[in-house]
């Protein structure tokens, strides 16, 4: 049924009627899409050319090519590698840096990377930590923080290199390094660094050690050079040690038969000499009793 409207335009109802204007606003989404039609098309074909050149490698090719083109351009203009200035190598060898850089005299210095540099570098046996610096226009800086071997681990009859954390120093070999204390036992390595440090609070004492037998994975034999073995206690080994450092100082214990020194004992240090019986001449110290 159709409502009868009056001059003025409103309908009986007393409602107004819509302009036409608004009518055709509410249709210009469609006329909006059939106009950008044609764009949209070109955008599609685009992407998809973009998308085969990609997959085809054509359009990685061409930005490498890009890419290499600017960097040459630099190097002419006197960006270039001239220089390699390395500080703090001591132990890894020169030809074995230039290898890990990968760079050669005259490359663009801007295509060098330093952080792939320090990564590698830092791959080195020796290496601990690397800072590499690119110096514009033509230097290169490097410095390297190398790893202090502390001593021998022997594991399973097999002697390595550890270094002041414990950590194996990977494809370097023992030779060479025999002035090195030894440490001897599965988990050694990781305990060595405390059991050397007491030790080295008794230095006199101290460089007549030989080697350390980690026992039981709980504590230490010490194994003197003249052949005396000291039995420190689980706990408190570095109070055990001055002890037995006091009494040599005092007594001059190892000039005797001494075989084996046992401090796992609180309250005494007990001695068996290579006869069996107890070394003769005065034995008590403080706190101690033989």
């Amino acid at each position: 049924m159709r409502l009868k409207r009056g001059a003025d335009g409103k309908r009986k109802d007393g409602k107004r009627r819509a302009p036409a204007g608004r009518r055709l606003h509410e249709r210009l989404p469609l006329n909006g899409l059939r106009r950008h039609l044609p764009r949209l098309i070109l955008i599609g074909v685009l992407g998809g050319v973009a998308g085969w050149l990609w997959q085809s490698g054509s359009l990685q090719r061409a930005a490498e090519w890009t890419v290499a083109s600017y960097y040459g351009t630099t190097a002419e203009w006197g960006l270039a590698v001239n220089e390699v200035m390395v500080e703090g190598r001591e132990r890894t060898e020169r030809e074995l840096v230039l290898e890990q850089l990968e760079v050669r005299r005259g490359a663009p210095i801007l295509a060098f990377n330093p952080q792939d540099a320090r990564r590698r570098l830092e791959e080195l046996p020796w290496v601990e930590r690397a800072e590499v610096e690119r110096r514009l226009p033509d230097h290169i800086f490097i410095r390297l923080h190398e790893r202090e071997a502390m001593a021998l681990w022997q594991k399973d009859r097999k002697l390595q290199l550890i270094d002041g954390q414990g950590q194996v120093i990977s494809g370097v070999t023992a030779k060479g390094h025999s002035h090195l204390p030894l440490v001897v036992g599965p988990d050694a390595a990781e305990h060595a660094t405390e059991i050397l440090g007491v030790l080295q609070s008794a230095p006199v004492l101290a460089e007549q050690v030989e080697a350390l037998v980690r026992v039981s994975e709980r504590r230490w034999n010490v194994k003197l050079e003249n052949g005396v073995e000291i039995q420190l206690p689980e706990t408190n080994a570095a109070e055990a040690w001055h002890q037995l450092a006091r009494v040599e100082r005092e007594q001059g214990l190892f000039a005797r038969d001494v075989e084996i020194v046992d401090l796992r004992l609180p309250d005494r240090l007990i001695i068996r000499t290579l006869s069996g019986e107890r070394p003769p001449g005065p034995q008590q110290a403080k706190g101690t009793d033989t």
